[in-house]
């Protein structure tokens, strides 16, 4: 549970939040709660005038498993239209105006999506190797969705969890998701990889490097804080062996990547020429099996006062763990909650028993194992 307090800006989110929908879609209908979320924020797009006025931001995402709705503004204005967006979101039935409407464009965004090289690669790695994908869909299977299908689906899944009020009152509670709560229910996906349609150039090629699952622990939350270790910053391991030395790369990025509520991977992902990709896949294999070398206990410090300083950042700017808690990103409040435990020596061996390429397989992908043709 999180207490936060109200800051000087008086800031305030509402949100609506249906959890554990997603695990309930087959190969038939993968997607369907994406469309769902954009049919219901168009239900309320005759109110878009009036939140725009009061400076009021609405928003929603759909996670890997839950679908949550939010406005976000200040409170005084936010209490105006509180009321009557809870009722619009809650009290939704499906319009097959609203269908037509928003399906091209989600099928637009999915299509985009698999479109770009980058994006293609990591979603499709996902697939490959742990049997997952985006929450958002399949451009296929959307374009194949119908309206009876959405209106069965909302009617068996849609139901509100829980309403949250954060910034209200002078203190609000908040409690995650009860994610134990969860039932398993995953179906095969490796049928859905979507090739690229684009040939492949010489000119840059893009790799994503994926660990094995990593099994949810007590010590997870330093999973994101050693992610950040690798790739933060241009003195950054990564950055330096990759790029500032070899010259092999621009960018290189890492990620928590949260593949259901009870594991979770590393990936790596950058891009380079079609020469060099063997050498950066070396390259970054190595150097993640040289924590001692690279992880260092000055790096540890750095990261672990970068992160306490940003923490303070976002309790000046009244966003904090609620802000993370609408993007989804679980695990970077966990961090936030579990400061006063990290500790370089249990980090080091957290790495060493689930992260290190030693004792977890890792999986080097680029996108020529998903373009047309190849």
């Amino acid at each position: 549970m999180y207490i936060f307090k109200k800051s000087s800006n008086d800031l305030a989110i509402v949100a609506v939040c249906y959890e554990n929908i997603c695990q309930f879609e087959d190969n038939s209908n993968y997607g369907i709660t994406h469309l769902l979320e954009h049919m219901i924020t168009d239900s309320y797009s005759d109110i878009e005038d009036k939140y725009d006025e009061l400076c009021i931001n609405n928003n929603a995402f759909t996670g890997s498993h839950e679908v949550v709705f939010y406005v976000k503004g200040l409170s005084s204005e936010l209490d105006k239209i509180k009321e009557d967006y809870v009722k619009r979101v809650t009290n939704y039935k499906p319009s097959i105006e609203h269908f037509n409407k928003q399906k091209p464009i989600v099928y637009q965004e999915i299509l985009d999506l698999f479109t770009n090289s980058m994006s293609n690669t990591f979603f499709n790695s996902l697939t490959h190797k742990f049997n997952f994908i985006s929450s958002g869909g399949i451009p296929e299977v959307i374009k194949n969705i119908t309206f009876e299908q959405v209106e069965d689906f909302h009617s068996k899944y849609f139901k509100v969890t829980k309403i949250i009020e954060i910034g209200l009152n002078e203190t609000e509670e908040f409690k995650e998701f009860d994610y134990k709560k969860v039932i398993k229910q995953p179906f095969n996906k490796s049928n859905l990889l979507v090739p690229k349609p684009n040939s492949i150039s010489d000119d840059s090629i893009n790799i994503t490097i994926l660990s094995s699952k990593i099994e949810e622990t007590e010590d997870s939350y330093y999973l994101p804080f050693i992610s950040k270790l690798l790739s933060f910053g241009m003195k950054s391991p990564l950055y330096q062996e990759i790029r500032e030395k070899k010259g092999y790369v621009y960018w290189i990025g890492t990620d928590a990547v949260e593949l259901d509520y009870f594991s979770h991977c590393l990936s790596i992902y950058t891009s380079t020429s079609k020469d060099n990709v063997e050498a950066v896949s070396k390259r970054i294999i190595e150097v993640l099996n040289s924590p001692e070398e690279f992880l260092t206990e000055e790096r540890f410090n750095l990261i672990k006062s970068n992160m306490l300083i940003q923490n303070k950042i976002d309790f000046i700017n009244n966003v904090s763990k609620y802000d993370l808690f609408l993007e989804g990103n679980r695990k970077n409040i966990s961090i936030q909650s579990n400061f006063d435990n990290i500790n370089y020596t249990d980090m080091l061996k957290y790495y060493k028993e689930s992260i290190q390429p030693e004792n977890n397989k890792y999986s080097i992908y680029t996108e020529l194992n998903f373009t047309k043709g190849n």
